[in-house]
């Protein structure tokens, strides 16, 4: 028999919880948080908004390695983006991650900075306007799958 093995359970074996991000609307945060609860509240499995009054708290749980899930907003991630990007995660996920459409802002740069093995978008609209916004999602998931950027528009826009 064999038996299939992946990142986050070779990394619980060794007592090491694998830290997952996610970053949403300010409007979807506990909604995030109360849906996680409820689906994970037969493991052992933690999760904690990451907002103003919760930060200093949420990063000491992930130094004690008590936290397998922060769930943030886009806003809270610029803000705090010397903080959350000297973290490791495993998997980052973006709701509604039309929100990095433009590669130039200073909220994307800093998701685009943070360091997850596996990245997941979630969007009903990954493109409203022009083709480069769906680059600059792209670019978030797989870094220059689609070239870059000029080259990209040059090409397609």
């Amino acid at each position: 028999m064999n038996v299939v093995i992946n990142e986050s359970q070779m990394q619980k074996a060794k007592g090491i919880r694998p830290l997952n991000l996610v970053i949403c609307p300010n409007t979807l945060i506990y909604q995030w948080h109360k849906e996680v609860e409820k689906f994970f509240s037969h493991v052992d499995f933690v999760s904690s908004v990451y907002d103003a009054s919760t930060s200093q708290k949420v990063l000491q749980a992930v130094a004690r390695n008590e936290m397998d899930m922060i769930i943030t907003s886009y806003e809270k991630v610029r803000s705090d983006i010397e903080r959350l990007s000297q973290l490791k995660y495993f998997y980052i996920v973006l709701d509604e991650g039309h929100r990095i459409k433009n590669a130039k802002s200073k909220t994307t740069q800093a998701i685009k900075s943070l360091d997850g093995q596996r990245k997941l978008v979630l969007s009903g609209t990954p493109l409203q306007n022009k083709v480069s916004e769906l680059w600059s999602i792209f670019d978030f998931l797989m870094p220059s799958f689609l070239e870059e950027e000029k080259v990209f528009n040059q090409k397609y826009n």
